[in-house]
């Protein structure tokens, strides 16, 4: 079945990715300000989904108190309920839409969920698609139902298999990458896992930290300077489980009662440190935004647009073929357009199966539809993903959420600039073993 075309046509026909007459991204001037009521504010619109059925409910027992009510007003109240509590669950969909014939889209944990769904539909536009992703009996089901959402026989879906916890194996993936001059024009960062109890893996890290964060950050990096050299954008998945991290990250989830050291192992809080690692997807994707801009040490006007620089697509294949040097097609007059852009994405409430380590996954499975009242489908969760990738108007460094920006999603230590620089610091420290993949 072929994917609907969204009713709003964003550069059908376009030969830059971004070009820079039709984008506007706003400058990120380094951080956040965070506001309290605001950021309750967005937390409860966020879980506004779980109110209907309550409401619905108590007006239901209200109403015993009138006139008795007629069983067929009964049933359509009912199914109104429920109609109402799906629209609020699914969220908005995404009406942005690209031709990205020639594009190459790296997605990873793309074998199922919302990576699957956001592969499909940027292979729906024309992308060819590189999924990476660990090696299993459930490939061969996924890189199919992939390839059927392509729109020409000449796209190349493919799949690649990598352990985002086995570092070594990331680095030569880099590595092959640069030496063959890969064209990447999008990554998302997709992978993630939850865990109830703590998994240590060969590396002797904690599986869901090297999984969320570690391996994520060293595959950016990278692969960075070919985004960069194209002009394109690095989407980061994250969850709104990142407000529950409190101040002094380092000293909390990486020192002494860190995620991987031993001390934790009888009371490792498996939600609130996959909370921490999606936090560490927040930070890299801001200090991306900073790095972003070739004076980045100049202050920045959150008010005045910067222009993209303009992409040929000579010589340009999926496998990767030099796609020749890069010429600004326009600037915002300050000489400091950012060489790539960069975003956080936050799905939502999805049932998939993230959940799979923890006993919530049998209840999906038993009681999914009752849990679709309150959340979203993959396809549905999707939505702000693949709108993260295509969307032309953006805050570089942007929070987004239900296909909108929406900084105030954002915690108090999300806009934190030294919770921030002393995190990725430590990551930074602990990655740089393995970041030597030179030409």
């Amino acid at each position: 079945m072929r994917l609907l075309r969204p009713r709003k046509l964003s550069q059908a026909k376009q030969q830059p990715l971004f070009p820079g007459m039709c984008r506007q991204v706003k400058h990120f001037e380094g951080e956040h300000i965070y506001n309290y009521g605001l950021h309750t504010y967005a937390i409860l619109r966020e879980g506004s989904t779980f109110a209907v059925m309550p409401l619905g409910c108590l007006a239901a027992y209200a109403a015993t108190f009138f006139v008795a009510v007629p069983f067929q007003m009964q049933i359509m109240s009912s199914l109104l309920l429920i109609a109402c509590s799906r629209y609020f669950a699914r969220g908005r969909r995404n009406k942005e839409w690209k031709d990205l014939s020639d594009r190459h889209v790296i997605v990873t944990g793309g074998t199922s969920g919302i990576g699957r769904e956001t592969a499909s539909q940027l292979a729906s536009m024309g992308a060819d698609v590189t999924v990476l992703s660990r090696d299993g009996p459930h490939v061969a089901a996924a890189m199919a139902y992939i390839k059927r959402f392509a729109k020409s026989d000449t796209q190349q879906i493919r799949f690649t298999a990598l352990d985002l916890t086995d570092f070594i194996a990331i680095r030569d993936y880099c590595k092959r990458a640069q030496q063959q001059r890969m064209v990447v024009d999008i990554l998302v960062n997709n992978a993630g896992v939850m865990q109830q109890q703590q998994v240590m893996s060969r590396f002797g890290d904690d599986e869901q930290l090297a999984v969320n964060l570690l391996g994520p950050f060293l595959l950016t990096e990278g692969l960075l300077p070919l985004v960069a050299e194209n002009g394109g954008r690095v989407v980061y998945v994250s969850c709104s489980a990142h407000v529950a991290v409190k101040k002094n990250i380092v000293s909390t989830y990486l020192s002494g009662r860190g995620l991987w050291s031993p001390r934790v192992r009888d009371k490792f809080d498996g939600l609130e440190q996959y909370g921490f690692t999606k936090l560490g997807c927040i930070y890299h994707a801001q200090d991306l935004a900073v790095r972003s801009y070739a004076n980045a040490a100049k202050p920045l006007t959150s008010t005045v647009p910067a222009m993209a620089t303009a992409v040929t697509t000579a010589n340009r294949n999926n496998s990767g073929g030099s796609s020749g040097p890069r010429k600004d097609d326009a600037n915002d007059g300050s000489g400091n357009a950012p060489r790539y852009t960069t975003c956080v994405a936050v799905p939502g409430g999805v049932v998939t199966n993230l959940y799979r380590h923890v006993p919530l996954a049998t209840t999906f499975r038993w009681c999914r539809y009752l849990y679709l009242l309150f959340m979203r489908t993959s396809r549905e969760g999707s939505q702000v993903v693949v709108n993260c990738c295509v969307r032309e108007e953006l805050v570089n460094g942007g929070y987004y959420q239900n296909c909108r920006y929406s900084p105030s999603g954002l915690s108090a230590c999300a806009c934190s600039v030294k919770e921030r620089k002393s995190v990725l610091a430590w990551v930074k420290r602990k990655m740089q073993p393995y970041m030597r993949w030179e030409r």
